[in-house]
């Protein structure tokens, strides 16, 4: 039965209902400058924690400097920059994929 909520319940992750995702993405890309701390901010591998925060970057449409440090992770969320030339190879490209080949 459908029932009006006072306001909507917190963001899940994996499409789980209920399930609180498990980082706190909104707080760590505000554009302060954090340092996550391994083992207490996070359990992945540095590495992967830098590249979620890319993911859910993008998907905020800003971008986000990390640096590995001896704790863990530094981190600060950026505008983007639209004079900024996007990642990826160049079609055509000598290190283009297989795709990019054959349709040549």
């Amino acid at each position: 039965m459908m029932k009006k909520l006072d306001e909507m319940p917190k963001s899940t992750r994996g499409g789980a209902v209920g399930r609180a995702a498990k980082y706190p993405f909104d707080e760590w890309l505000t554009g302060d400058q954090l340092g996550l701390v391994q083992g207490e901010d996070y359990e992945c591998k540095s590495v992967t924690i830098a590249q979620l925060l890319r993911i859910q970057a993008k998907k905020r449409g800003i971008d986000v400097r990390t640096v590995t440090t001896d704790y863990g992770l530094a981190v600060q969320a950026i505008p983007l920059d639209p004079n900024k030339p996007k990642r990826g190879r160049k079609p055509g490209s000598k290190n283009g994929s297989k795709a990019e080949k054959v349709a040549a």
